[in-house]
């Protein structure tokens, strides 16, 4: 922690110290003479003389020693003025001395402060060049990991698609028309789905033909078969027409009415 330490007294500062203290008598001897005064008119308005002559003689006895002070000040105040370029120039030395012992003080930390810079300005320019010669091998390991990773891709087989419904639910939703478009290979489940979907469809359209052509004999349709069962009038319609547009008019006109 840094210390300003105070210097002596020069005699400018000791007249000071008196003069001060003279003005503080004199500020304590002029509250004693308004009090005085005070008492003075106020025996004379009451017409107490004798108390009125005490007054005044306490009166004058304060203002002469009010002069007396001031008469000392003065006199300090002239003593001061011939030390003062004495005592500014021993204050201007003073102050120097100060500062050089706060300099004094203050160097071991500068030194140390200095010190950390140039340790730091190493520990940066080592930091520095070894975080260049770290991001140089990041580089090549990772353009080697990418690589690697790309191979082992290739090796791989890509994983078995997961079912998102079971054959049955999947069938289902085949039978009902809402499977729009179908892939073959994305989902295992979806893919014995159709193909059941497409022997049904098969068995509806042959169904379809032959009671068309027994219809056009002897004017009566085929049972259905028993897949047909899983299927709505229109979808039936709709599956046959695809192929059989004048089966399925002639069938479905008959069967239902159409």
């Amino acid at each position: 922690m840094l210390r300003i330490v105070k210097s002596k007294k020069t005699e400018w500062e000791k007249l000071e110290a008196l003069k001060q203290e003279k003005i503080n008598s004199k500020a304590t001897l002029e509250k004693l003479l308004e009090g005085a005064s005070g008492i003075q008119r106020e025996a004379l308005l009451k017409g107490d003389e004798g108390k009125r002559q005490e007054a005044l003689a306490m009166v004058q006895s304060l203002q002469q020693q009010i002069a007396a002070v001031d008469r000392d000040i003065k006199f300090l105040e002239e003593e001061q003025s011939k030390v003062e370029a004495m005592h500014i120039e021993f204050k201007l030395k003073e102050i120097e001395r100060q500062k050089e012992a706060i300099q004094k003080e203050l160097e071991p930390y500068r030194k140390a402060y200095e010190d950390a810079k140039t340790a730091f300005k190493k520990a940066e320019q080592e930091w520095f060049a070894k975080n260049h010669e770290a991001s140089r091998k990041f580089d090549a390991l990772n353009r080697e990991r990418d690589a690697l990773r790309l191979r082992l891709d290739k090796l791989t087989p890509p994983p078995s698609p997961q079912p998102k419904h079971s054959v049955e639910e999947w069938l289902n939703l085949c039978r009902q028309g809402k499977v729009k478009t179908y892939i073959q290979g994305n989902d295992p489940n979806l893919d014995d789905a159709w193909r059941q979907y497409e022997e049904e469809k098969e068995i509806i359209r042959d169904w379809a033909k032959k009671s068309a052509t027994r219809k056009k004999v002897c004017g009566e349709t085929l049972p259905l078969p028993e897949v047909a069962k899983h299927y709505s009038q229109a979808r039936l319609r709709e599956i046959v027409s695809a192929t059989h547009p004048k089966a399925a008019n002639a069938v479905f006109g008959h069967l239902f009415g159409h």
